[in-house]
C-alpha cells in the first residue's frame, strides 16, 4: 500500500499483477502540533483491481488482520 499514489499509475509503473487496491482509514485526528485524539481502530478495505475474489486477497486480509479488521471487496 502506498499513500498518495492512485492504484492505476503504480499498475502502470510495477505491474497489475504486483498492485492491489486499498482503502485505509486510520481514524484519528490531529488536535494540535504533537497532539493526536485517536477514535478506534479505522478501516482497511482491500481488493483486486479488475473486482475479481483472489486467494492473495484473502491470504493479505488474513496476515494484515493482525492489525484489526480487514475487509475485501469486489468493487
Amino acid at each position: 500500500m502506498q499513500n498518495g499514489l492512485h492504484e492505476a499509475v503504480l499498475a502502470e509503473h510495477l505491474g497489475v499483477e504486483r498492485t492491489v487496491g486499498a482503502f485505509v482509514d486510520f481514524f484519528a485526528d490531529v488536535v494540535e502540533p504533537g497532539v493526536i485524539a485517536g477514535g478506534g481502530t479505522g478501516a482497511l478495505v482491500l481488493g483486486e483491481l479488475d473486482g475479481r475474489t483472489s486467494t492473495r486477497i484473502a491470504e493479505l486480509a488474513r496476515d494484515l488482520a493482525t492489525w484489526g479488521p480487514v475487509e475485501t471487496t469486489t468493487t
